[in-house]
């Protein structure tokens, strides 16, 4: 296997478990009565800072990413994406208080059938194949198990 070739796949891996570990303790500190927003609000704060550092530390040229950002079709996008992620994160931090990380997260992880739909919705994109199409029929088939039978 070519390590470098299939970086993609370790960082997509790296992000499960970081993403695993984040949510079992989400689950922790929603249980002991702190709200979801509140918490949503002191996660995103040092996010943004970290994120910033490692834009700076990779040299990024920030006059040319805000002139990107002015652009109307970019503006556009950015705002769609943020108020996305903005829901995402809400309605699933919700979803972990009212029920708990293991069960909020297995429905969560259907957002890939999402993914596909809107990338050929919107931008008339398509990575489907046999092999997506059975892989997003397991999704589905699991998530409406778990939904009937929790």
């Amino acid at each position: 296997m070519n390590l470098v070739a299939n970086l993609w796949f370790f960082l997509a891996l790296g992000s499960a478990i970081s993403w695993g570990l984040g949510y079992t303790y989400v689950d922790k500190i929603l249980k002991d009565g702190l709200n979801p927003f509140l918490l949503l609000t002191f996660m995103v704060i040092p996010q943004a800072v970290a994120y910033f550092i490692f834009f700076m530390i990779g040299r990024g040229d920030l006059k040319a990413q805000f002139r990107l950002v002015q652009e109307p079709a970019m503006a556009g996008a950015l705002a769609i994406a943020v108020a996305a992620f903005i829901a995402g994160n809400a309605l699933i931090f919700s979803s972990i208080q009212m029920k708990n990380a293991s069960l909020a997260n297995i429905i969560e992880i259907s957002y890939p059938i999402f993914v596909v739909l809107f990338s050929w919705l919107i931008f008339k994109e398509s990575g489907v194949n046999l092999y997506t199409l059975l892989g997003g029929l397991l999704i589905f088939s699991g998530v409406t198990l778990i939904l009937l039978k929790s």
